[in-house]
């Protein structure tokens, strides 16, 4: 029932769980206005308390108990900003010098960047525009992360073939196209081959994109290259060797399961939404019947999100 953003923040007052992104426009003035919240009841926590709450705290440990919650005038909300829009993709939504902790675990900004570029490119919106952003593909950590394949050749064989694909390719995470299976399969392998030796057991538990980590080994930021050593080798490898062996490793399981020829290979074959019906798609014999797989594009930084794992499951 509000009609205005001062009718919008009082409502927010009374809002208690899961704390959420919420865009609002009014049609005040001339203009109207514009506005972005994030109303939710936030605990404060002291500097004592190390858990950041990411982790489950001692209870009996007064030194971890919650001092109340962040005041509602203090809670993040924004109107009117200079550049005319609001974006939101799970992003990290507040400033550094904000001085509460609302989060630890805030999306990485491609998503978010990718939709600032996109309004910004034109000067008026409409519903075919928009339309577009929703639907675009364009996966602009796969187009950083590829660099660093394209730095580690030349390669040789179906390698070599591969690595040019994916060398031509911007990121388009096109259903029909190999590219985006290659650089799939070539970023799980990377994974494995940059930290699984460190990991030990817990690696599968941890087996995925970790997308600043792994740029931050690549470009060797405060010596994280250190990273591309394996240990339970007696040789010293670094991340380039890492890059290429990983390729081989992505060649030898794609080959074997698509075939022999890179340009062949196909995204959709793979990434696939999966509908399971419920209860009879557990039936046996039956349950195909119900359940419904269909291609789809897409990947795990696009606008049009379709996450899907790295692991071995």
């Amino acid at each position: 029932r509000s009609k205005n953003v001062a009718d919008m923040r009082g409502a927010a007052d009374f809002y208690v769980t899961p704390m959420q992104n919420i865009v609002f426009a009014d049609d005040s003035g001339e203009y109207g206005q514009i506005g972005l919240m994030l109303p939710g009841r936030v605990p404060v926590r002291s500097i004592a308390n190390d858990s950041l709450g990411l982790v489950p705290a001692p209870g009996w440990d007064a030194g971890y108990d919650w001092l109340g919650y962040i005041p509602g005038d203090e809670l993040p909300h924004f109107v009117n900003p200079p550049e005319g829009r609001f974006v939101t993709a799970n992003n990290k939504t507040v400033p550094d010098d904000y001085p509460h902790i609302l989060s630890r675990s805030w999306d990485a900004p491609y998503r978010h960047d990718r939709i600032d570029n996109l309004l910004a490119a034109i000067s008026a919106h409409d519903v075919n525009s928009f339309q577009k952003i929703q639907l675009d593909i364009l996966d602009t950590y796969a187009a950083t992360l590829r660099l660093h394949l394209v730095a580690s050749g030349p390669f040789e064989g179906l390698a070599a073939e591969a690595a040019r694909l994916v060398g031509d390719w911007d990121g388009t995470m096109a259903r029909d196209r190999p590219e985006p299976l290659i650089f799939a399969a070539w970023a799980r392998a990377l994974s494995r081959r940059i930290y699984a030796a460190e990991l030990g057991n817990a690696f599968q538990d941890h087996w995925g994109f970790n997308e600043d980590f792994v740029l931050r080994v690549l470009d060797n930021e405060e010596g994280q290259s250190r990273w591309c050593d394996d240990r339970t080798t007696p040789e010293s490898e670094d991340c380039a060797i890492q890059v290429s062996l990983a390729l081989d490793d992505a060649i030898s399981e794609l080959s074997e399961a698509h075939g022999t020829e890179p340009g062949a290979w196909r995204w959709g074959d793979v990434h696939v939404s999966v509908h399971e019906a419920r209860p009879f798609g557990d039936f046996p014999i039956i349950g195909s019947w119900f359940n419904r797989e269909i291609e789809v594009d897409g990947g795990a930084y696009t606008i049009q999100r379709a996450h899907h794992r790295l692991g071995s499951n």
